[in-house]
């Protein structure tokens, strides 16, 4: 049987969140599938505005941990917390650029 129906992926090919999985998609991506608006919504509001627009971040795949650090272990968390994750660290990245101005 196929997969259930879903109304959007996180997809890694294009990086964004796109209505169908791209003719080049591969299992081993592990796109995030949303099955409802309430889902895919919830998603949307994890993304400042001031990243929205912008190429998701390459750590939302969790099998693809090697590609980005070969040192780290792969990780098997949520797509949703790991993208909380690196919002977090952009954020305080961001706050210390501007400390460092004395803003």
């Amino acid at each position: 049987m196929g997969e259930a129906q879903y109304i959007g992926v996180c997809c890694y090919r294009y990086r964004a969140v796109t209505y169908d999985r791209c003719e080049r998609c591969q299992l081993e991506y592990k796109c995030p599938l949303f099955r409802s608006l309430p889902e895919l919504e919830t998603f949307n509001k994890l993304i400042p505005r001031s990243m929205q627009g912008a190429p998701l971040p390459l750590n939302l795949w969790p099998s693809l941990w090697k590609s980005i650090d070969p040192q780290t272990p792969a990780k098997s968390v949520s797509p949703v917390i790991l993208l909380v994750e690196a919002l977090v660290s952009w954020a305080a990245a961001n706050q210390e650029g501007r400390d460092s101005m004395g803003q």
